[in-house]
């Protein structure tokens, strides 16, 4: 008998003994009937047997048994740096590990989640390693979609917060809008309308006033919005004249284009300063149009 027969036969009789079973047919047939890739390998990584899904799975290695596992496996000329049998020799425990597998023309195939234990003698000496293999690529490649996908999700959803933020934006902008027409519409020209109204005679002239009033009633009436909480408990008259406040107007300007008295103006004047706060202590030397352009 040649000394790798004999090498063999004692890996196998370790093997057998440490299951207790002694019936050999029955050990191969559980040893060939695993649908994971089963390899008994001695300490210098030769090749001692195969179970038949490893042999299916390398059938175009014409020579299998008495090889070197790095070469038949792996196509190399020495161990991989980061084999999962290199740490079971230092350490003596089994381990597992992921690993790649060659395909005939040296490139990577698929994934292998490679599993090493290591086999001892009767006196607790290691004498080979059973590596069990079970093909991941399916699996690895499905986490890889799912990565993907997941990535792809949260691009997305970033694209989806940009776009709610500018939807947001824009139904913010069209709101002010809204109310800036509301406000200049109800507190500006309709008292203006009205005024000009009490101060017309002719029938027809009324009645295109009218239907200028009606239109602009019409206009602002699908956003009307109720704005008064802005501006407070002001009445339409302030609301005027904080407008021409706002523009720059002097009281004496704003009663010329009211049509009011200067002392009209400014009751109206001490009234808004009052209502919205402005009015005691040193709040007295405060700019009523500084305030009115930070504030409304």
């Amino acid at each position: 008998m040649s000394e790798d027969s004999i090498k063999i036969q004692s890996i196998k009789n370790n093997i057998d003994v440490s299951e207790g079973n002694g019936n050999t047919e029955l050990s191969n047939n559980l040893f060939n009937c695993i649908q994971d890739g089963i390899s008994i390998l001695d300490l210098d990584f030769n090749i001692v047997d195969v179970n038949t899904s490893m042999k299916h799975w390398y059938s175009y290695r014409t020579n299998i048994i008495g090889e070197k596992c790095y070469k038949v496996f792996h196509n190399r000329m020495t161990p991989c740096s980061n084999c999962p049998t290199l740490k079971v020799i230092k350490t003596g425990k089994a381990t597992t590990d992921i690993v790649p597998y060659m395909a005939p023309a040296d490139k990577i195939n698929g994934w292998q989640e490679l599993a090493v234990f290591p086999v001892f003698d009767g006196t607790k000496k290691m004498t080979g390693f059973i590596e069990c293999v079970k093909d991941i690529t399916v699996q690895r490649k499905l986490s890889s979609e799912i990565l993907k996908f997941r990535e792809q999700i949260q691009a997305l959803d970033a694209k989806n917060q940009v776009l709610n933020a500018c939807l947001q934006q824009k139904g913010n902008d069209k709101k002010q809008i809204e109310e800036n027409i509301s406000y200049n519409v109800k507190n500006l020209i309709m008292p203006c309308i009205k005024k000009l109204k009490r101060n017309l005679n002719d029938s027809s002239d009324v009645d295109s006033v009218l239907l200028i009033e009606n239109l602009l009633s019409e206009i602002i009436s699908p956003y009307a919005k109720d704005i008064s909480t802005k501006y407070l408990d002001l009445t339409s008259r302030e609301i005027q004249i904080i407008s021409l406040i706002k523009d720059g107007k002097t009281s004496k300007e704003i009663s010329e284009i009211l049509f009011v008295s200067a002392k009209t103006v400014d009751f109206h004047r001490a009234n808004i300063r009052r209502k919205v706060g402005i009015r005691n202590g040193n709040c007295e030397k405060t700019s009523l149009r500084a305030y009115l352009l930070t504030f409304l």
